[in-house]
């Protein structure tokens, strides 16, 4: 075969490969890549968040040895769980595998039921209607419980699916007078807000929440007040899909993570208190 010949033969090889190739499923595993780097950054942060958080409480109540040896455990839990996405993180930067192993599996130190790795994170172009579900009797809800009620700055609803981080934040809003509302996911949020939506003045929410995110929730709530207030957080985010909120009228995004101090600073700002 001469040379031309086995150029064109080779031509021929190349095109055929290519025309085996399913362009959907390389998005699809790209995309899984991407949002498996995005939950892993996402949790990273919020460890550090709490991390951070926690210290600066120890700092400031020294002399409270009780409250001392609480904060102490949240931190030494947020060490052992940043040890987990540290080496998911490693082991996906050798092996390029960004499925989690199986259970059992000898090759990692990595729990595969890690809590801090059970957290997915939404990546959606477009927020759709939730699916239809099964009617059932309604349930009166009991009405939520206001944290610090005889403070004498505004209600904030706090939205985080990571109790540590809900309690932080409700440490350092009530220690600054706030009164402060507790939801952990967007459908107790959103059921919160259709209680307390005269009282609540700011709504301070994790955009990177399991089930409905916190883009979800914030149109969910505009359509019980289209005027709430909403300032969002996360470890990770889209710029394009935060930009985008922004223009349907939330406030603010504020990144993980972040000092007391600095989100008292913020909130001060949007609620002029």
């Amino acid at each position: 075969m001469d040379s031309k010949a086995r150029v064109q033969q080779l031509l021929m090889e190349a095109i055929a490969a290519i025309d085996k190739l399913d362009p959907d499923r390389i998005l699809q595993e790209r995309q899984a890549e991407r949002d498996k780097v995005a939950q892993l950054a996402n949790g990273l942060n919020n460890i550090l968040q709490e991390i951070s958080g926690y210290a600066a409480l120890i700092r400031s109540n020294a002399e409270d040895s009780a409250k001392v040896r609480d904060f102490l455990e949240v931190i030494v839990n947020s060490a052992a769980k940043g040890t987990q996405v540290s080496a998911e993180l490693t082991r996906i930067s050798l092996t390029g595998d960004v499925n989690p192993r199986p259970q059992g599996s000898q090759s990692t130190n990595l729990s595969p039921t890690a809590p801090v790795l059970s957290k997915r994170v939404q990546v959606h172009a477009v927020y759709p209607e939730p699916p239809p579900t099964e009617k059932r009797p309604h349930k009166a809800s009991a009405p939520p419980i206001i944290h610090n009620p005889t403070g004498i700055k505004p209600l904030i609803m706090v939205v985080d699916d990571e109790k540590d981080i809900c309690n932080l934040t409700q440490i350092v809003l009530t220690a600054a007078n706030y009164k402060v509302v507790i939801a952990h996911s967007g459908d107790e949020a959103i059921g919160h807000y259709k209680h307390l939506s005269k009282q609540i003045e700011l709504v301070l929410m994790d955009f990177s929440m399991p089930i409905k995110d916190g883009g979800e929730t914030f149109l969910a709530l505009k359509v019980v007040n289209p005027k709430v207030r909403v300032l969002l957080t996360s470890g990770y985010h889209e710029s394009d899909k935060i930009k985008n909120l922004l223009q349907q009228g939330l406030l603010g995004f504020l990144p993980k993570p972040y000092t007391g101090e600095k989100l008292l600073l913020y909130i001060k700002q949007v609620l002029g208190v």
